[in-house]
């Protein structure tokens, strides 16, 4: 009777927490079932990568596993700034089994497709919308993640912290919107780059070249402009980081 029991309680729980989802409440399991937290911006995402969300949220591999969901995605959900499109999980570990992967999304059919199979990287589709799960053992996070169902997601100091890599690399206009939210709403530039160095141990920081990349704005310019949901033009991201980085260069660099 009470293994019967906890089996029910366990069942009512799950019912909860995916009505919670559907509704666009952040939620976490926990061993008291489902805890309301605050309220998931579910709404800006397309239909297709909102079915994709939520039918990985009911996965239990997922939540067994290391993946976190990161990205514009991640930051989306939480902040509601922006429109955003695809899902792309990372994992701490050094390595994974592309097999395994696939063989997780093998009762899904034709509604999962794979683009891009390479080590440690995999791109495809989830009812037509973009996903991407990459190896990333360079970077630890530093905040405890939230959880949307059996997805793990990233905290936005986090996220805001993998904003200034990806823009060091290839700076897209949508990552300079997000990071200007992340410095407006999450905590200032300066401290954002200044954690660098402990949530990417093993990579060489050269601020200098950091600094120049939050400046360039040359290969940005002919991305589309997202749709955002906050009040805030190209000109003016553009305007606020030529502003900071000029003030920051002075104590990071001289």
């Amino acid at each position: 009777m009470g293994a019967q029991l906890l089996r029910q309680a366990h069942l009512a729980s799950r019912d909860i927490q995916i009505a919670l989802l559907a509704t666009g409440f952040k939620t976490t399991m926990g061993t008291h079932g489902a805890k309301i937290e605050d309220e998931w911006h579910v709404n800006v995402l397309p239909p297709n990568t909102r079915r994709a969300l939520d039918f990985l949220a009911q996965e239990e591999w997922l939540k067994q596993s290391h993946w976190y969901l990161a990205g514009g995605t991640a930051l989306a959900l939480q902040a509601g700034h922006r429109v955003s499109v695809d899902l792309d999980f990372f994992t701490e570990d050094r390595d994974f089994e592309n097999s395994a992967l696939f063989a997780a999304f093998s009762h899904v059919g034709h509604d999962w497709n794979v683009d891009v199979d390479r080590k440690n990287t995999v791109y495809g589709t989830l009812f037509g919308a973009k996903i991407s799960f990459i190896a990333y053992p360079f970077f630890i996070p530093d905040q405890e993640p939230h959880w949307y169902g059996s997805i793990r997601v990233l905290d936005t100091r986090d996220i805001a912290v993998m904003k200034i890599v990806a823009i060091s690399q290839r700076g897209r206009k949508r990552d300079f919107f997000d990071l200007y939210w992340c410095a407006q709403h999450v905590e200032p530039l300066e401290a954002i780059i200044r954690r660098l160095k402990k949530q990417y141990p093993s990579v060489a920081h050269n601020y200098h070249h950091i600094l120049k990349a939050l400046v360039y704005f040359e290969d940005a310019e002919t991305d589309p402009d997202p749709v955002v949901r906050f009040d805030a033009t190209w000109r003016e991201v553009k305007t606020f980081f030529r502003k900071e980085v000029k003030n920051i260069a002075l104590r990071l660099i001289g």
